[in-house]
C-alpha cells in the first residue's frame, strides 16, 4: 500500500493536502494517508511512509529538525517541505529533501511535483550491470553514491560497500542519467542526490561520507548544476 504522511500545524493546510492526494491518486492505487500536527508527534508515532509531506515553520521542533531525526530511521522516505519562504532550499539537501511546495499551494504546483516523483521513482528501479572479473553484479541505480577511476580498474561506491570493476568510467557514465550523474574529475563520477558538503577542491557524498575531487576546470559547472538541481526540487 502507498502510504503518504503529511505533518502540518494548521487544519485548512492538512485538509487541502488530503484534498490534493485524492484527486491525483484517484482510484488507481490503493494507498493511506496519516496526518500529524508537530514534528515531536511524527517522530514519535512514525512508521514507514513513502513520501513525507511536511511544514517547515512549526512551533516548537521544526520541520528540517524533524527530517534529520527521520532521517535515522528512515533513509529512504521522500521527504517534501511545505514552506512561505524559498530561503530554505539550500538548507534541505542535507536531509536529503526531494523538493519544496510554496504556500499557499495550488493544485498545479502539487501535481508537478507528484509526477516528478513518480517519473523518478522509476527511473530508479533501472538495474546497473558491472564486470567483475568473470562475474557481472547487478545494482539498483539509486544506491551508486561514486564511481572513481583507478588507472585499470574502476572502484563503485554505493550506499552500503565499494568494489572494484573492469567496466571503464566513460561507460558507465554512458549509462546513468546525466540529469543526476555528473563528471566532476576526470576520476569521478557523482551522484549529486548523494552530495552532502562541497567546495573547491572536494565534495563529501552520501552518509559513508566519501570524498571525491573537483577539478578546477570543473568547479564552477559544478556549481552551477547543483545549484540547478537542488532549484528542481522547489
Amino acid at each position: 500500500m502507498f502510504k503518504i504522511v503529511i505533518c502540518e500545524d494548521e487544519e485548512i493546510q492538512r485538509n487541502i493536502m488530503f484534498e490534493y492526494i485524492e484527486v491525483f491518486l484517484k482510484e488507481d492505487i490503493e494507498y493511506e494517508i496519516i496526518s500529524f500536527k508537530s514534528g515531536e508527534e511524527l517522530i514519535k508515532n512514525y512508521t514507514k511512509a513513502d513520501i513525507i509531506f511536511m511544514d517547515i515553520e512549526f512551533k516548537g521542533m521544526n520541520g528540517l529538525e524533524t527530517a534529520k531525526e527521520i532521517r535515522k530511521i528512515d533513509k529512504d522516505v521522500v521527504i517534501i517541505f511545505a514552506t512561505a519562504f524559498t530561503s530554505y532550499a539550500t538548507q534541505g539537501y542535507d536531509v536529503r529533501a526531494f523538493g519544496y511546495l510554496i504556500k499557499p499551494i495550488g493544485y498545479d504546483e502539487f501535481e508537478k511535483i507528484m509526477l516528478k516523483y513518480f517519473v523518478e521513482k522509476s527511473e530508479e528501479k533501472k538495474l546497473i550491470e558491472f564486470k567483475i572479473k568473470n562475474e557481472k553484479k547487478v545494482i539498483k541505480l539509486e544506491e551508486i553514491v561514486c564511481v572513481e577511476s583507478l588507472g585499470k580498474y574502476v572502484k563503485v561506491h554505493t550506499q552500503t560497500e565499494s568494489f572494484f570493476t573492469v567496466t571503464k568510467i566513460k561507460e558507465i557514465e554512458e549509462s546513468l542519467p546525466s540529469k543526476i550523474f555528473f563528471r566532476c574529475h576526470k576520476s569521478f563520477l557523482i551522484n549529486l542526490l548523494e552530495v552532502r558538503h562541497y567546495n573547491h577542491k572536494e565534495v563529501i557524498l552520501g552518509d559513508r561520507k566519501i570524498k571525491a575531487t573537483i577539478s578546477y576546470r570543473k568547479y564552477n559547472n559544478f556549481k552551477k548544476r547543483f545549484t540547478s538541481f537542488l532549484c528542481s526540487k522547489l
